[in-house]
């Protein structure tokens, strides 16, 4: 597809970025090496957060929120190097979106995640219950 890339060097102060790029982008800068059902069970996180009172309401307040997700706030460029990962992941965004309903079942309680390779103090939390890991990310829910 010819269509450009959206390039923005900070997410936080682009003007508006609508919810599909949002999400992309999301996906690229947290897990673009991993497979689509990890990438599945980040939109899940994401949306499970959107429907939960101690979360902001939007796709776009739950992404930006600081500190809830590193490649937001890590103060490194947020310009895609890998065009065709992106279009590959803007494609599962979409298909996501279509399937919303029946793909959301899948992680219905998913609301917390991090990589493998660093251990967050808040998954010690009493409150958090570790649900499963795909590929390289622990998911969990936050009771």
């Amino acid at each position: 597809s010819g269509e450009p890339i959206p390039q923005y060097n900070d997410i936080i102060s682009a003007e508006r970025v609508d919810t599909t790029t949002l999400l992309t982008y999301n996906l690229y800068h947290e897990a673009r090496s991993e497979s689509d059902l990890a990438n599945i069970m980040i939109m899940n996180t994401v949306f499970n957060r959107v429907d939960n009172k101690h979360y902001p309401s939007t796709v776009e307040g739950v992404i930006l929120q600081k500190w809830q997700f590193s490649w937001v706030n890590d103060g490194k460029s947020d310009l895609i190097k890998e065009k065709t990962r992106y279009k590959e992941l803007y494609k599962l965004v979409e298909y996501y979106l279509t399937h919303k309903s029946v793909l959301g079942k899948l992680g219905d309680s998913v609301n917390h995640y991090h990589t493998k390779s660093v251990s967050p103090k808040w998954k010690d939390s009493v409150r958090m219950k570790e649900l499963f890991t795909i590929d390289e990310h622990v998911f969990y829910r936050r009771d």
